[in-house]
């Protein structure tokens, strides 16, 4: 009887300790996981356009900025005094 009581201590040692591991890790990877660089790349494209537009120079006009998706970031720029004609997109 004590030898059966031992071994039901034992596993359920086991498993108490097999659950615990799978709770801290769990709550590690949900909780407290780095931001994606997609949600970093969108949270300072909000930061940046609370300045804009901006004029980065005489002739060129920041006018937002955009996170988009698979890490891709953009500016979106105005020339001020630029003639379309002339530009050599």
């Amino acid at each position: 009887m004590e030898n059966e009581n031992k071994k039901k201590s034992q596993v359920m040692t086991i498993v108490g300790v097999i659950v615990g591991m799978l709770a801290y890790i769990l709550v590690k990877q949900f909780l407290f996981a780095p931001p994606s660089l997609d949600k970093s790349l969108m949270k300072i494209a909000s930061e940046i356009n609370k300045t804009c537009p901006m004029m980065v120079d005489s002739e060129t006009r920041l006018d937002n900025t955009t996170a988009l998706p698979n890490n891709v970031f953009r500016y979106n720029y105005t020339f001020i005094n630029g003639i379309v004609d002339e530009l050599d997109v």
